[in-house]
C-alpha cells in the first residue's frame, strides 16, 4: 500500500498511480521494461481531490489580508496629519477610524447591488416608478448615514472640531479646499456672498461624501453639488 502522504509528495509515485489507473503504463515502467507494474492504490488515495476547495479560501484571505493593510496604511496616513502627540488618544482615533472603514465596507457589500438597481430605477420614464424608487433610495442611504453619525460623534470625544475637519478633508481627498479654490480663480466677481454659499454647498458634499464607499462614489456626490453650484453662478454673474 503507497502511503496517502507519499503519494502526495513524490512525483514518480503520483504518476505511477495515474498511469496504473488508467491502464497505460509511462515509459520504462511497463511489463515491456521488465519492471513489475504499479501496485493499485489504495481507496484512501482518491481522497486527494477534496483538497482542491481550499484554493478560494485562501484566495479569499488573501483579499481580505490585503484589504486589512490598505486599510492599516489609510488610517496610519490621516493619524500622520493629525500629529498627535497623545499615544493612547492616537491608538483610539485609530480604531474609531479602522470601525468605521469596516463597517462601511460591510454595508458596501451588503447593499451595493440594490444600490445601484435603485439608482438606474429612479431615472425610470415612469414617473411613478422612478418617485418609488427614489423614495426606497434615500431610505436605504439613509442607513449608512447613520455609520456616519455615530463615527463623527466618536471622533469629537476625542478631537477638537478642526482636528475632526481634518480627517473629513483626508476622507474625501481635499476636494473642498481645492475645489472652492478653483471656482474663486474663475469668478473674480465673487462677493462674500457668492464665496460663503459656495463654501457652505462644498461642506455640505464632504459630509456627504465621507459616506462613499469609492472615490468615484465621492466625486459622484461632490459633482452633484457642484451642479447645484454651478447653476448659481449662472443666475448670480454679472452681466458682460
Amino acid at each position: 500500500m503507497i502511503h496517502l502522504r507519499l503519494l502526495l509528495t513524490d512525483p514518480a509515485l503520483a504518476l505511477c498511480v495515474a498511469c496504473t489507473a488508467s491502464g497505460n503504463a509511462p515509459a520504462g515502467t511497463g511489463p515491456s521494461s521488465g519492471a513489475p507494474a504499479a501496485p493499485a492504490p489504495a481507496p484512501t488515495a482518491t481522497a486527494a481531490p477534496a483538497k482542491a476547495p481550499l484554493a478560494p479560501a485562501k484566495a479569499g484571505a488573501s483579499v481580505e489580508a490585503e484589504y486589512e493593510r490598505k486599510l492599516d496604511n489609510r488610517c496610519n496616513d490621516i493619524l500622520h496629519a493629525l500629529a498627535l502627540t497623545d499615544t493612547a488618544k492616537a491608538a483610539a482615533v485609530k480604531e474609531i477610524l479602522l470601525n468605521h472603514y469596516r463597517a462601511l465596507h460591510s454595508w458596501q457589500s451588503s447593499n451595493d447591488k440594490r444600490l445601484e438597481e435603485l439608482k438606474k430605477a429612479s431615472h425610470a420614464p415612469d414617473a411613478t416608478a422612478a418617485t418609488a424608487a427614489k423614495a426606497e433610495l434615500e431610505t436605504l442611504l439613509g442607513t449608512r448615514k447613520e455609520l456616519r453619525t455615530a463615527f463623527l460623534a466618536a471622533l469629537a470625544k476625542q478631537l477638537t472640531p478642526d482636528q475632526v475637519t481634518l480627517i473629513k478633508d483626508k476622507m474625501t481627498y481635499g476636494k473642498v479646499k481645492l475645489t472652492y479654490t478653483v471656482y474663486c480663480a474663475q469668478n473674480p466677481w465673487f462677493t462674500e456672498e457668492h464665496k460663503a454659499k459656495v463654501l457652505a454647498w462644498l461642506v455640505e458634499a464632504r459630509e456627504e461624501a465621507i459616506d462613499g464607499g469609492s472615490s468615484e462614489e465621492k466625486s459622484d456626490i461632490f459633482n452633484k453639488f457642484k451642479g447645484r453650484i454651478n447653476n448659481y453662478i449662472s443666475k448670480q454673474k454679472p452681466a458682460k
